[in-house]
């Protein structure tokens, strides 16, 4: 038994070692009000975020690799961006 809390732990602390955060803040590209509620994924995961009030969003434990960040948003053209994530810091991505 204590062999499996072992690995988990062992798993749990390598999954936050290499692992990212990417954050960013999404506005109208004309207006620049922010975008209330866009839905903001990683294409082909199931990680994704909606942005706030002030259009701000946050998707935590990424993995290292490459992306495709997909924002929707209603009555806009989807966005599509690719990104890179290369070390477990943040990467902060604003978007109008």
């Amino acid at each position: 038994m204590s062999s499996i809390r072992i690995l988990i732990s062992l798993y749990i602390l390598l999954s936050l070692c290499y692992s990212a955060t990417v954050q960013g803040i999404i506005k109208d590209k004309r207006t620049k009000e922010p975008l209330i509620g866009a839905n903001v994924m990683l294409k082909g995961t199931s990680l994704g975020s909606s942005t706030d009030e002030t259009g701000f969003y946050i998707i935590q434990n990424v993995g290292l690799g490459n992306y495709s960040l997909i924002v929707s948003y209603i009555g806009y053209e989807d966005f599509e961006e690719k990104i890179s994530v290369k070390s477990k810091s943040a990467i902060v991505l604003d978007l109008l």
